[in-house]
């Protein structure tokens, strides 16, 4: 599984060995309910404290879309909006 945190809010990628799909699992925090509701608009209620989205096509979609608006935000605005990148282990 792989974990990934933004603020207070930890998101888990979680393969599933027998179908080959993925869930994405955000924490059901503020951040993560706008997430969720942003990634899967129909997404319920939390289930031991997370969101579980199914990774399909629309998910997908929804997340490359994402991608792309702040990219382009990012090179259309550059002294108004500043996107640094962090490496694991880096400072």
């Amino acid at each position: 599984m792989a974990t990934f945190q933004i603020d207070d809010t930890e998101i888990q990628i979680e393969p599933s060995e027998r179908s080959g799909s993925q869930t994405i699992r955000i924490q059901a925090t503020s951040l993560g309910k706008v997430l969720a509701q942003t990634l899967a608009p129909d997404i319920g209620e939390p289930q031991d404290d997370f969101y579980l989205l199914s990774h399909d096509a629309n998910v997908d979609e929804r997340v490359c879309e994402l991608v792309d608006v702040l990219v382009s935000m990012r090179y259309s605005h550059p002294r108004l909006m500043q996107i640094s990148f962090r490496l694991p282990g880096g400072e």
